[in-house]
């Protein structure tokens, strides 16, 4: 080996130990309790450090950052939701930051009526706007053969896990196939037993709900209002007036309540409503599909 290729060597072996004792020294373990970090999609580099500062101290948070940096950290990729847990490493939570390995988020929704209020519950868990969640919906659903008035029987409340960033159609293609996995075949069968549609037994189921809040009674009270349905009775149900009003807070229904013009006025049209009057449970959905018989109108 000649002189000058040993000196290359000796070279470069000084420089891969100083990069190493670099790293090890601002190499650190987050000493905290867990925390979760957000970090905003579209921002820059600054905007990332005061992120992991507010959550994480400045220390860890500028030898994270640069870690982060000496690897060609982008901002793009570190986009999103992470929980760093106590005893994490800088390094560590850098390269989580450079290859965007984020921790899902678990989003819950339940006793939910208008799809206004789904989208405001959806978007103080994720990065997405109530506004970009219904208009996802607008683009979405009707390919899946929701008409805009059924758009709440696409949905199931549960608990669900997206990555924070997640784009609203993802968000609102997620929450369908839910309700596709709902709708097996064992269920189709007794829908069509009741010629009813899914969408009509969520909205028949919506009424339930909102007649009683006890899920003892709901098959019984399913079965009062099949029971109408099948003898062409108008349905005279005090939830869907309350609906129509937009005044769900009604306590009581008044002969002028009656007369609102509304397609979702069951004192005035017959049969169902167009849509269902709140976003329903499955267990409700099987109260209607199962109802047990009875008389009673």
């Amino acid at each position: 080996m000649n002189k000058s290729v040993g000196i290359i060597i000796v070279i470069a072996l000084t420089v891969a130990a100083a990069i190493a004792g670099a790293v090890s020294w601002l190499d650190d373990d987050y000493a905290g309790e867990d925390v979760r970090v957000y970090i905003s999609p579209g921002c820059d580099a600054a905007q990332l450090r005061d992120s992991l500062a507010v959550a994480l101290g400045d220390d860890y948070a500028d030898k994270v950052m640069r870690l982060w940096g000496l690897r060609g950290g982008d901002t793009k990729r570190a986009a999103g939701s992470y929980v760093v847990r106590t005893g994490d490493s800088a390094f560590d939570t850098a390269k989580r930051l450079l290859s965007g390995s984020q921790d899902p988020v678990r989003v819950t929704f339940n006793n939910i009526r208008t799809m206004r209020q789904l989208a405001d519950r959806l978007s103080r868990s994720l990065a997405l706007s109530a506004d970009d969640f219904l208009s996802a919906c607008d683009s979405t659903l009707p390919e899946r053969g929701f008409a805009k008035e059924e758009f709440p029987a696409a949905f199931v409340p549960d608990t669900y896990e997206f990555y924070w960033n997640a784009s609203p159609s993802l968000v609102v293609g997620r929450l369908a196939d839910e309700h596709s996995r709902l709708w097996n075949q064992s269920r189709l069968t007794k829908a069509a037993s009741l010629s009813l549609t899914p969408a009509q037994v969520a909205t028949l189921a919506s009424i339930v709900e909102e007649e009683t809040a006890k899920r003892d009674e709901r098959p019984k009270v399913a079965r009062l209002y099949l029971n109408r349905l099948d003898r062409g009775m108008m349905l005279q149900a005090d939830p869907t007036v309350k609906f129509a009003l937009g005044d769900f807070g009604l306590r009581r229904i008044l002969n002028r309540h009656l007369t609102v013009d509304s397609p979702y006025n069951t004192y005035r049209h017959e049969g169902l409503p167009p849509g269902p009057i709140r976003i329903v449970e499955r267990a409700t959905i099987d109260a209607v599909l199962d109802a047990p018989r009875h008389d009673f109108l």
